[in-house]
């Protein structure tokens, strides 16, 4: 792990010492939270009423408990706008994070993908 660790390291502090004259577009920034938001509600809509691994998303109380419903989705939106807003707002204050911003959005969104994936694969519903 350490290994894997080092080499995502450096290919960071390489890719960081590129030289840019320009910052980049903010539609770096745009389409990575719009992609975020989009695949994260795809997400929730493929968990809703499922059995949930994320403790925090899971309901707490009642016939649903331990599965995803009403409370696990308002922590599922208000965590993804949570992040959606203070990506737009960093890209606006530091226009050379831009690419670093869109990154981390993708990341979560290919996230969230992959777990729509697995809820849909384990689903009988969609079979």
């Amino acid at each position: 792990m350490k290994p894997l660790l080092g080499l995502m390291l450096v290919s960071l502090l390489g890719f960081a010492q590129e030289p840019v004259s320009k910052p980049p577009s903010a539609w770096w920034v745009h389409g990575s939270v719009f992609a975020h938001l989009t695949f994260a509600a795809m997400d929730g809509l493929s968990s809703w009423k499922q059995g949930e691994g994320n403790v925090i998303y899971q309901q707490n109380s009642g016939i649903y408990a331990g599965r995803f419903y009403r409370s696990g989705a308002a922590r599922l939106t208000g965590i993804t706008l949570s992040f959606g807003a203070a990506s737009e707002l960093l890209g606006i204050l530091h226009p050379k994070w831009r690419r670093y911003i869109s990154g981390a959005n993708l990341g979560a969104a290919g996230a969230h993908v992959g777990v729509t994936v697995s809820n849909i694969a384990r689903n009988p519903y969609y079979r």
